[in-house]
């Protein structure tokens, strides 16, 4: 996959894992961080999107993480949000409900273990 052509809707496999954490250390300007409630199944759900620099018609990186537990942020707000470093990896825990964790490696700005993710926009 090239990253100039634009993807949707891709479910995370181990190649899209590598392609997620790849794109995440070049789409380190946050432009929005939003965390919603599933009606019926009481889980939450958060949407990523990243931008590769701060103007606000730069190319987006969209991830949407389903089932999103233990989410922990630090010293968030107050002016632009950067996250130099995130990466995602397999939990090795053997939960049902936690498949991956995300973390900024960097700072520690960020972290949550989520069920699964979906792609749903990047150019």
């Amino acid at each position: 996959m090239e990253l100039k052509e634009k993807k949707r809707g891709l479910t995370m496999t181990k190649v899209d894992l590598d392609l997620i954490n790849e794109n995440l250390l070049k789409y380190i300007f946050v432009q929005r961080i939003s965390l919603e409630i599933e009606p019926f199944t009481l889980k939450y759900n958060l949407t990523l999107i990243l931008q590769q620099s701060e103007d606000e018609y730069a190319e987006n990186f969209i991830l949407y993480f389903y089932d999103v537990c233990e989410l922990n942020l630090l010293n968030i707000g107050g002016g632009l949000i950067q996250f130099m470093h995130l990466n995602i990896i397999k939990n090795s825990d053997g939960l049902d409900r936690i498949k991956y964790h995300i973390e900024d490696l960097e700072d520690g700005k960020i972290s949550f273990s989520f069920f699964k993710c979906e792609i749903l926009d990047y150019q």
